[in-house]
């Protein structure tokens, strides 16, 4: 099964709760959904976790400044969206080593580091003023 949630302000409670309940999801997309490093942070007490289900994720226009730290816990993951955010670093140990395309066009990346499994990958535009819908 597949969810898509785009351009809705979702707090981080409410991403928590949508989240338990999509034990078996294989597509997620919470595009333009306002989230923010807090929602993922894992010194919290109960930072959101997706699904380890997930074959494909897509965070594109959120205004995350790093990889969620619970991405890595994603062992099936093979597609991963996080255009127009606001990464500026981003290391292959943050990413599952199942992951094949990686997509970071978009944001304000100084380094990039890839798992040697990615096949395809999108890092372009990355500079350090970009933001999301601004056109080159």
């Amino acid at each position: 099964p597949a969810f898509r949630f785009h351009d809705r302000k979702l707090s981080k409670t409410m991403l928590g709760l949508l989240i338990e309940q999509m034990d078996v999801v294989s597509s997620l997309s919470l595009t333009g959904c306002g989230l923010d490093d807090s929602v993922f942070r894992l010194d919290d007490e109960s930072p959101v976790k997706f699904p380890r289900t997930l074959t494909m994720l897509n965070l594109t226009g959120n205004i995350l400044e790093s990889v969620p730290p619970t991405i890595r816990e994603c062992t099936a993951l093979r597609h991963l969206n996080l255009s127009y955010n606001k990464l500026s670093i981003a290391r292959a140990e943050e990413f599952p080593q199942t992951l094949n395309s990686l997509d970071v066009g978009r944001n304000r990346l100084l380094e990039l580091q890839v798992p040697v499994s990615v096949m395809v990958l999108n890092a372009s535009v990355c500079t350090p003023h970009r933001k999301f819908g601004e056109r080159s």
